[in-house]
C-alpha cells in the first residue's frame, strides 16, 4: 500500500523551561489536525486521548532529551501513521501501523529567528479546493520539494504559494508556515482557511500551555491578501510587517 501514500503525520515541540519543567503547546490541537487528516486520507481516526497518551508517554520516556531552556532547542516530537497492509489495489488498507518517534532539534532555518527571504511562486502551487491541502499527509510535502528547489536557485530560504488561480493569485502560506500580515494601520490580516494546512500555533497567539485541555477562540480573518510580486517578497507599503507561524519553524511563536 506504500504506492497509494496513505499516510499522514504530526509535528509538535516539548520545551524545557528554566524551572526544569517540560511543556508542550496545545497538543491536543495537534491530535484534532490528526483525526481530519486521518479522515481526509481514510485512515483509522485516532481518539485524541490515545495520541495525547502516546505524545506524553514517549516525553516522559526521553525527557533527558528535552534540551536546555537557554535557546531555540527543543524535543521534536513526530507522530505518525502509514498504510502497511501487503496488497495491491485502490482502497483505503486494512492494516496501519501507528508510533510516535522523537529527536532533539534547533532552529529549523540557520539564521534562527532573524528572519527568511520568501521567493513567491507563480509556477506551483500549494493546494487547491477539494485537494488535500488540509491534511498533514506525506504527499504534500513531496509535492513541496520542486517549488523549495526553486525557491533556492532565486537564493531564498524558502517558496511562498499563491491559490490555485496562479500569477497575480492571492498569498497563501509558505512551505513551512502559515502567513500572517500586520498592514500599517495595524490591522491582522491570514488567509482564510479551506484550501491550506491549519497550523496550531498560527490561530493562536498565546503564550504556551501545558498538557491540558485549554479551549479558546481562534484568531483569523477571512480576508484574502494580494501578492503582486515575485522574487523576494517585499512587505513594504501597506505591509508594514509580515511574519509565519507554526508547521516545521517557531515562528512568532519565539
Amino acid at each position: 500500500m506504500l504506492h497509494y501514500a496513505q499516510e499522514i503525520f504530526e509535528g509538535l515541540k516539548a520545551y524545557r523551561h528554566a524551572d526544569g519543567s517540560v511543556w508542550l503547546f496545545r497538543p491536543e490541537e495537534n491530535a484534532r489536525r490528526f483525526i481530519r487528516s486521518a479522515k481526509r486520507i481514510a485512515l483509522p481516526e485516532l481518539p485524541e486521548e490515545d495520541f495525547l497518551a502516546g505524545v506524553e508517554g514517549l516525553i516522559r520516556a526521553d525527557e533527558q532529551w528535552v534540551p536546555a531552556s537557554d535557546g531555540e532547542e527543543s524535543l521534536y516530537v513526530r507522530p505518525f501513521m502509514f498504510a502497511t497492509e501487503a496488497f495491491i489495489g485502490v482502497r483505503p488498507a486494512e492494516q496501519v501501523m501507528y508510533s510516535v518517534i522523537a529527536s532533539p532539534a534547533g532552529s529549523y532555518f540557520p539564521s534562527g529567528v532573524s528572519g527568511v527571504s520568501l521567493w513567491v511562486s507563480s509556477q506551483y502551487t500549494r493546494a487547491a479546493k477539494g485537494g488535500t491541502g488540509t491534511a498533514k499527509c506525506g504527499g504534500n510535502y513531496a509535492a513541496s520539494l520542486a517549488a523549495q528547489i526553486e525557491a533556492r536557485e532565486h537564493g531564498c530560504d524558502q517558496v511562498m504559494y499563491l491559490d490555485e488561480t496562479g500569477g497575480e493569485g492571492n498569498l497563501e502560506e509558505s512551505g513551512t508556515m502559515n502567513l500572517c500580515l500586520v498592514t500599517s494601520s495595524g490591522e491582522l490580516v491570514t488567509p482564510p482557511l479551506g484550501t491550506i494546512l491549519e497550523g496550531v500555533t498560527g490561530h493562536h497567539p498565546r503564550p504556551r500551555r501545558r498538557l491540558r485541555p485549554d479551549p479558546g477562540g481562534a484568531l483569523r480573518l477571512a480576508r484574502r491578501t494580494a501578492g503582486r510580486r515575485r522574487g523576494r517578497f517585499d512587505h513594504r507599503g501597506v505591509r508594514r510587517r509580515n511574519g509565519g507561524r507554526g508547521h516545521a519553524d517557531r515562528g512568532l511563536q519565539g
